[in-house]
């Protein structure tokens, strides 16, 4: 199962007739880290009309929780969190500060205005894709490790390590959709080749480019 998750923590700023709403966007791993980011940005801005928050924790988004902290009930923070879920979001953590501008935007208005802060603040923390791949150690000699290399290269494969000792160990990550690979390379090794399974990974991606 994959899904989508944050890299960074950002900081963004959206006014809507005079009233600012600054959006803190963090990614966290753990209910208590959530809990603590929204006191953190509490803390800070003592004196704002409200600190809205929602949060999503858990590789199946086990835990969600919100607050308006004080806005009409479903229009903060139920929308901020409604975005979160849309985009298959988890490991999340928004807090959107409002200063009251003087305008009344209504109950429209404000859906729209922590909508869009949210959108601005994920975005900002740049949205990346956590995919859950297989890892394998497969070693052979040096003479058939060539082979190995030009069959990963245009493929799914990733090498996320290649350790050269008595032989050749590569480390891998492999989608499930392309598990096949692996009966390939004892047919062109002609079962040269030693194949261990270690565990599942979730491995993280910007852009479709992987992140250490």
């Amino acid at each position: 199962m994959n899904y989508y998750s944050v890299l960074d923590y950002s900081q963004v700023e959206y006014i809507v007739e005079k009233s600012r709403f600054i959006s803190y966007t963090k990614p966290v791993h753990e209910e208590s880290e959530a809990i603590d980011f929204i006191a953190k940005i509490k803390k800070l801005n003592y004196n704002a009309s409200h600190n809205v928050s929602a949060y999503v924790v858990g590789e199946a988004s086990d835990i969600k929780r919100y607050s308006d902290d004080g806005e009409p009930s479903g229009t903060a923070g139920m929308p901020i969190l409604d975005v979160m879920l849309k985009k298959g979001m988890t490991d999340i953590c928004i807090v959107i500060t409002r200063y009251f501008g003087g305008i009344k935007l209504g109950t429209g208005g404000l859906v729209r205005a922590y909508t869009e802060s949210a959108k601005m603040g994920m975005e900002a923390s740049k949205i990346i894709e956590c995919r859950q791949m297989k890892c394998y150690l497969i070693t052979c000699t040096y003479d058939i490790a060539p082979k190995i290399q030009h069959r990963f290269k245009n493929s799914g494969v990733i090498v996320k390590d290649i350790q050269y000792l008595e032989n050749v160990k590569f480390m891998v990550y492999i989608n499930e959709e392309e598990i096949m690979i692996l009966n390939e390379l004892v047919d062109i090794t002609s079962s040269l080749v030693n194949i261990d399974e270690l565990d599942n990974v979730f491995v993280r991606f910007f852009n479709d480019k992987i992140i250490d």
